[in-house]
C-alpha cells in the first residue's frame, strides 16, 4: 500500500497490489497509547512502555480476584514462579513494564522521568504533577495521553540539550531541532477538540446555545490543563524550562486542544484479549490457582443460587432453602466448587475468539438479539484504552469497510506488545482505497450518519449514497468484487456460539454431560476453538504453501533416520510425527505447540553434546523451528516466528530455502517489533582517523615494527598477479571510506533500534581460553545492552583489558549476517573488484567488544579483511613459518576440529622460554586498521587479531 493525500479524501491509504481477503495487510505498533483508568485493577496487567500483558497467570489471576492488590503487584510477583519477566518503576510509582529495556526507554525517551509521582517530595501543598493528573482524571482522562505526547518530546529535547550543549545553540537551530520532534504527532487532522464536539450541535438552531458554552468550557479545561502540566515539567527542572523555551506551544491550551481533536478524530479503541483466556484451559494452572478463578467467577456475577439463569454457576454446598450466614459470606472459600465442576461451567460458557470488537458488529445472533459477547473476556477483564497509529489512523471511514484491524496476538511479555493488524475483509484491487468502519457499520441509515456526526462530517461512501438515493431507505450493503463474502465476525475465527443444530442437540448434550468430567468437556471445547482459528490463516496460500512443502519434503526424509535412532516412544520422535501432520492438516495450534516442543528438545540435544549427532538431525531442527514459526505467525506473533527462523537459519537452514515465508515475517516483525520512540541508550563508536592514532597506540602491547606494504587502490590484475598468486598481505587505506556502512554502522544503536528483536550467535569471554568461552544465540537487542553499550564506554581496550575482564566480551564472531538480514547488505559493497571476476564466495561478519582475541590460525581461501568501524591490530606469519608455530596436533587444546590450522603460541602474551621457544624466530609483519582500512589476508597465512575498541569488520573469502 501506498499513503496517498488530497484534498477530497485527504491522508488515505491504496493498495499497490491485489490484496487477497483474509490477508494480513500490516500490522503496527501505538505511537501513543492510553490504559483506560482502573482497567490495570481488575487484572489487566500490561507493560507501560509497550502494553504487552506482564507477570504471567498466575500473578493476574490473584489481582483480578482482589486477593492482592495492584500496588503490591510486585511485591507478590516476587514470592511467585517467575517465568514471565515483570520490571517495576525505578522510582516505585507502581508502573510495570515487561523489560529493562522498556523500562528504560519509557522513563528517557517516553517522558516517564517527568511524569514519574514515585519520589515526589512529601508537602502540605500538593506538587503540580499530582494537581495535574488529579483534574485530568476529574475531568477526561484524555489528558494523560496528551500529557504523554508532551512530556516524551520534553523528554527527546532535554537529551539534545544535554548531548550538544544546545543552551549555546542559536535559537533557530534548537527550535527547527525541536519541531522534528513533534512532527510525528502532528501529521493528523488538528480540528480542535471543541470544534470536534460541538459541531453535532451546530445544525439545530436549540442546541446552538448548548454548542456556544460546550465550546468555551472546554477551551477552559484545556487552558487549565495546559497550565498545570507546564508547571509540573519545569519544577526543579531548568533543562524541561528550556526545552519548553524551544517548543514554546506545546504547553498551550490551544495545542492540547488541537491534539486532543486529533485523537477524537483519529484514534482507535484498545479492547486486547486477556492471555488468560487461553491459559485457563491449562488444568495445572486452574488447580493452582482455584480459589483465585473461584473469586473471579464471583466477581463477573457467574456464581450464585439464581438456578436456571444462564451464565451463573449453580451454588451446590446447601440445601434447597438454606440460607448463607454473614460468616460464610465473607469466608474465601464459600464457593467450594471442585476443579471438575469448574471446568465444566467454562466449558459451557460462550466464547468468541475473534478481533477487537471495536472494529467490527455486534456478534448478535439472531434468537439471541441481547447476545453481549464472550464470557470470558467478562471473567478476564482485556486489556481497554485508546490508541493513536501512524498508518492506520490515516486510513478513511467506509460503512462497507474492505479492511478491518483488531489485536490478534495473544502471550506474555516483551515478545507480545501491543500489535495492531490490519485485515483484508475481502479481495482488494490495486488502487483501491483502504478504509475501515469507524462506528457500527450494520446499522440502519440514520443511525449510522448520527454516529459518524461525532467525528465532523457525513459519511457519502457507496453504501450511503445507495441508501440515499433508494426510496426503500436501508438497503444491504453492495456486492463487493470478491465471489465470496467474508462474515467479519469470522475474521479470527468463529465464535464459539451455539448453532441452531447445536441447540437442538443441546438437550442430548446435556444429559451426556453429566456422564463426562468436566475436564473432558472443556478440552473439547478447546479443540472446537482450535479448529475455528485454524480455519482462517493470515498467512497467504502461496507462502504457507512454499514453507509447508519444505517441511513436508526435507523433514520427512530425515525424520525417517532420526526414527531409527531414537525410541519410537520417545519425546522427540512424538513430537515431530505430530508437527508433520500438523503441517499437512493446517492445524495451526498444533504447529505451534508440537513445532515449538521439538525445537527446544533438540536444541538441547546440541547443547549437551555440542554437535548434531548426525546431519538429520539438524535438518530436523531446522524443520521444527520453521513449523513452530508457521504457527506463531498464524496468531500474528511474528517477533517469536522471526525468533524461531533465525535460530534454524544460525544453525544451518539456508533461508533461500523457505525465502518468500522468512521475508513474510520478518517484514511483519520489523512492524511489530518498530518502536516509535527513539533508542535510550545512544552508542556511536569513534571515527579512529589517523590522528587517534596516538590514543591506539596506548592499547598495543608493543609499537608496530614490521609494517605490512601498504598501497593505492591498484588495478585487479596486478594485485591477483603480484598479491594474490605470491601470498603477500597488502594494505589499503581507506578502501571502504565511502561504504554507507562505515558511517552508519558506527552508530551501534541503530542496529538495537532496527534489528534488536533478531537472534544472533555470540561468542562470550575470550576465545583464548576455550574452556572458558560460551556461545550463546540471544536477541541483538540484549548482546547491545549487554556488552557493546558498556564496551563502547572504554576509549581503547588494553591488551590488559582483553586479559582481564574476558567477563565483558561478546562477539558476533564469523557469522553469515548480511544473509540473515539482507537489508543490511545495501550498505556494503557485495562484489569487490579485489575479490576477483566471479566474486567472493562467502561474507562474514565481525561485530563485537573491545578485547576479542582471535587466537593465531589460518584459513584455507584467501581474504578481503574491511575494518568498517573501531580499529585492530592484526598480525601475520607467511606459511613458512609453520614449524615454528606448534601446530596444535592434541584435541584437549582447543575448541575446534582438528584441522591442522590452530597455533599455541599466545600472540601478545608469548612464553617464548618455557613453552614456544621457536616462535620468538618467527617472522611477522602487522598492522593497525583504522575505519575503512582494508588487508589482503593471503590462503593459508597465519594470522592473530585483537579488537582495540568496540569494533565491526566484514571478511570476503574469495
Amino acid at each position: 500500500f501506498r499513503r496517498c493525500d488530497n484534498e477530497l479524501r485527504g491522508r488515505h491509504l491504496r493498495s499497490t497490489r491485489c490484496i487477497r481477503k483474509d490477508e494480513l495487510v500490516f500490522c503496527e505498533r501505538p505511537l501513543l497509547s492510553l490504559q483506560s483508568i482502573g482497567n490495570s485493577n481488575t487484572g489487566a496487567l500490561v507493560c507501560r512502555n509497550c502494553r504487552a500483558f506482564v507477570g504471567g497467570p498466575d500473578l493476574s489471576l490473584a489481582v483480578a480476584s482482589g486477593r492482592v492488590d495492584r500496588a503490591q503487584a510486585y511485591s507478590y510477583w516476587k514470592g511467585c514462579n517467575r517465568k514471565h519477566n515483570l520490571v517495576e518503576c525505578k522510582q516505585n510509582c507502581g508502573e510495570l513494564y515487561c523489560s529493562i529495556k522498556c523500562q528504560q526507554d519509557h522513563w528517557s525517551c517516553g517522558g516517564h522521568e517527568l511524569l514519574c509521582t514515585g519520589k515526589l517530595p512529601d508537602s502540605e501543598i500538593p506538587h503540580p504533577l499530582i494537581e495535574f493528573k488529579f483534574h485530568a482524571i476529574q475531568n477526561n482522562e484524555i489528558f494523560l495521553m496528551v500529557a504523554d505526547l508532551v512530556a516524551a518530546v520534553v523528554s527527546q529535547r532535554c537529551a539534545q540539550i544535554r548531548q550538544q550543549n544546545s543552551l549555546s545553540e542559536k535559537s533557530e537551530t534548537a527550535s527547527a531541532a525541536a519541531s522534528e520532534l513533534l512532527k510525528p504527532f502532528l501529521d493528523f487532522t488538528l480540528v480542535p477538540w471543541w470544534t470536534v464536539a460541538s459541531a453535532p450541535l451546530m445544525n439545530s438552531a436549540t442546541d446552538f446555545a448548548e454548542a456556544s458554552e460546550l465550546d468555551q468550557t472546554l477551551r477552559r479545561i484545556c487552558e487549565e490543563s495546559s497550565l498545570l502540566l507546564k508547571r509540573a515539567l519545569v519544577e526543579d527542572n531548568s533543562v524541561a524550562k528550556q526545552a519548553l523555551q524551544d517548543l514554546p506551544d506545546i504547553c498551550s491550551g490551544d495545542f492540547f486542544g488541537k491534539i486532543i481533536g486529533s485523537f477524537e478524530q483519529n484514534a482507535i479503541g484498545i479492547r486486547r484479549r486477556h492471555p488468560l483466556c487461553r491459559d485457563i484451559f491449562d488444568k495445572q494452572l486452574r488447580s493452582a490457582n482455584r480459589l483465585d478463578l473461584i473469586k473471579c467467577m464471583e466477581n463477573a456475577g457467574m456464581i450464585g443460587d439464581r438456578e436456571g439463569e444462564d451464565g451463573v454457576m449453580e451454588n451446590n454446598d446447601h440445601s434447597e432453602g438454606e440460607s448463607k450466614s454473614s460468616d460464610q459470606e465473607d469466608n474465601e472459600e464459600e464457593w467450594d466448587y471442585s476443579e471438575d465442576e469448574i471446568a465444566s461451567f467454562l466449558a459451557e460458557l460462550c466464547i468468541y475468539e475473534g478481533p477487537s470488537r471495536m472494529t467490527q458488529t455486534e456478534n448478535e445472533d439472531d434468537d439471541d438479539p441481547d447476545f453481549e459477547g464472550d464470557d470470558l473476556d467478562t471473567l478476564f477483564t482485556p486489556l481497554d484504552g485508546t490508541a493513536m497509529y501512524s498508518t492506520t489512523c490515516k486510513m478513511n471511514h467506509s460503512c462497507s469497510p474492505n479492511v478491518a484491524v483488531g489485536y490478534k496476538t495473544r502471550g506474555w511479555g516483551s515478545d507480545h506488545p501491543l500489535v495492531q493488524h490490519c485485515i483484508a475483509l475481502r479481495d482488494i484491487d490495486p488502487g483501491e482505497e483502504l478504509c475501515i468502519s469507524y462506528i457500527e457499520s450494520e446499522e440502519p441509515f440514520d443511525a449510522r450518519q448520527e454516529a459518524i456526526a461525532n467525528y465532523g462530517f457525513v459519511c457519502t461512501c457507496e453504501k450511503c449514497r445507495a441508501e440515499m438515493d433508494s426510496s426503500v431507505g436501508d438497503i444491504s450493503t453492495p456486492q463487493s468484487k470478491c465471489e465470496n463474502e467474508i462474515d467479519n465476525n469470522d475474521l479470527f475465527g468463529s465464535d464459539g456460539e451455539e448453532t441452531d443444530e447445536d441447540a437442538d442437540a443441546s438437550e442430548i448434550a446435556d444429559i451426556k454431560a453429566e456422564a463426562e468430567s468436566g475436564e473432558r468437556m472443556l478440552q473439547d471445547r478447546l479443540v472446537s476453538l482450535n479448529k475455528s482459528f485454524n480455519s482462517i490463516s493470515s498467512i497467504p496460500m502461496l507462502i504457507h504453501a512454499e514453507a509447508a512443502n519444505f517441511v513436508l519434503r526435507v523433514g520427512s526424509q530425515a525424520f525417517e533416520f532420526v526414527k531409527k535412532q531414537e525410541d519410537p516412544n520417545s519425546s522427540t520422535v512424538q513430537n515431530f510425527s505430530k508437527l508433520l501432520k500438523c503441517v499437512q492438516e493446517r492445524d495451526y495450534v498444533g504447529c505451534q505447540e508440537a513445532g515449538s516442543a521439538t525445537e527446544k528438545l533438540l536444541f538441547q540435544t546440541l547443547n549437551e553434546t555440542g554437535s548434531w549427532p548426525f546431519v538429520e538431525y539438524r535438518e530436523c531442527f531446522g524443520c521444527a523451528a520453521v513449523v513452530a514459526a508457521i504457527g506463531y505467525a498464524h496468531e500474528g506473533s511474528f517477533i517469536t516466528a522471526q525468533r524461531m527462523l533465525d535460530r534454524a537459519c544460525i544453525l544451518g537452514l539456508p533461508r533461500k530455502n523457505i525465502l518468500h515465508f522468512f521475508n513474510f515475517v520478518e517484514i511483519h516483525a520489523i512492524q511489530a517489533s518498530y518502536s516509535p520512540t527513539p533508542p535510550t541508550m545512544e552508542c556511536t563508536i569513534p571515527e579512529y582517523i589517523e590522528g587517534d592514532n596516538g590514543i591506539l597506540q596506548k592499547s598495543l602491547s608493543q609499537p608496530i615494527r614490521h609494517n605490512i606494504e601498504e598501497s593505492p587502490l591498484i588495478e585487479e590484475d596486478i594485485f591477483l598477479s603480484e598479491y594474490v598468486s605470491k601470498s603477500k598481505p597488502l594494505v589499503f587505506r581507506g578502501l571502504a571510506r565511502h561504504w554507507p556502512a562505515t558511517n552508519k554502522w558506527r552508530h551501534l544503536h541503530y542496529f538495537a533500534h532496527e534489528h534488536g528483536h533478531r537472534s544472533v550467535p555470540i561468542e562470550l569471554g575470550s576465545m583464548m581460553n576455550t574452556c572458558g568461552m560460551k556461545e550463546r544465540i540471544m536477541a541483538f537487542g540484549e548482546f547491545f545492552s549487554s556488552f557493546l553499550f558498556p564496551s563502547s564506554k572504554k576509549e581503547v581496550w588494553t591488551l590488559q583489558n582483553a586479559t582481564k575482564d574476558s567477563s565483558e566480551i561478546g562477539y558476533l564472531a564469523q557469522h553469515p549476517l548480511l544473509d540473515q538480514i539482507p537489508s543490511l547488505a545495501k550498505n556494503v559493497e557485495l562484489k569487490p573488484s579485489l575479490c576477483g571476476k566471479t566474486g567472493p564466495y562467502n561474507i562474514n561478519i565481525w561485530l563485537g567488544t573491545g578485547g576479542t582475541r582471535t587466537p593465531l590460525h589460518f584459513d584455507s581461501y584467501d581474504n578481503l579483511f574491511v575494518q568498517i568501524a573501531g580499529a585492530k591490530y592484526i598480525r601475520i606469519y607467511s606459511s613458512a613459518e609453520s614449524e615454528n608455530l606448534y601446530v596444535i596436533k592434541d584435541a584437549s587444546k582447543s575448541s575446534t576440529n582438528l584441522q591442522g590450522n590452530m597455533s599455541e603460541v599466545d600472540c601478545e602474551l608469548e612464553d617464548f622460554d618455557l613453552k614456544h621457544p621457536k616462535a620468538r624466530d618467527a617472522k611477522f609483519v602487522e598492522v593497525l586498521l583504522l575505519p575503512g582500512d582494508s588487508l589482503f589476508i593471503p590462503a593459508r597465512s597465519w594470522h592473530y587479531v585483537r579488537s582495540l575498541s568496540t569494533s565491526i569488520s566484514i571478511n570476503y573469502w574469495f
